[in-house]
């Protein structure tokens, strides 16, 4: 099967004059063979352009402020205490890991209140169950010994309540090392 040859007149393929009813492929000639104009689309690049000259300085600044947010806030625990939970399915079901936060039977077992929990350090999940005797004794142990660690601080010097350490140990006491395992 040939192609028949089509002579386009070159008033037609480079003119001003554009005939609607040529042939498609005489139509397609005509537009695939116009002038593509070179537009300067490059202006006031300088503007748009963005730098990193301050990375260093964001990141004096960043350190600072997070060194004085932990001066302001004093002594604490630098993370929160979690719980130990299995991995869910039968190929990870061997694996603990850390939890988002401990049950309410757990912090009953342990004798510490949800809202005091949270005070101290402690998060509460309220959509976890337990689903053994032996998960709910391993995290119950350690609330336990975390609460035997945890050193509590009176909100005003010398009016100590229930559940603050006595006067003399805050005395002894320079750093607090609260990571439970």
């Amino acid at each position: 099967m040939g192609f028949a040859a089509v002579q386009i007149r070159p008033q037609q393929q480079y003119g001003d004059k554009f005939d609607p009813h040529l042939p498609i492929h005489q139509l397609l000639t005509f537009l695939l063979r116009a002038v593509l104009h070179r537009n300067h689309f490059r202006k006031d690049w300088q503007s748009r352009v963005k730098t990193w000259f301050d990375q260093p300085g964001k990141k004096h600044s960043r350190r600072a402020a997070r060194a004085a947010k932990a001066t302001k806030q004093g002594l604490r625990p630098t993370e929160l205490l979690r719980p130990a939970v299995r991995c869910p399915t039968v190929r990870y079901n061997t694996k603990l890991r850390a939890g988002k936060g401990f049950t309410k039977v757990e912090l009953k077992a342990a004798g510490i209140r949800p809202k005091e929990a949270l005070s101290i350090g402690i998060p509460v999940d309220h959509r976890r169950r337990n689903k053994s005797e032996e998960g709910l004794k391993l995290n119950k142990d350690r609330l336990e010994a975390y609460k035997a660690r945890l050193v509590v601080f009176p909100k005003k010097a010398g009016k100590v309540k229930k559940g603050d350490t006595e006067v003399s140990y805050h005395c002894l006491t320079i750093t607090l090392f609260l990571r439970v395992y």
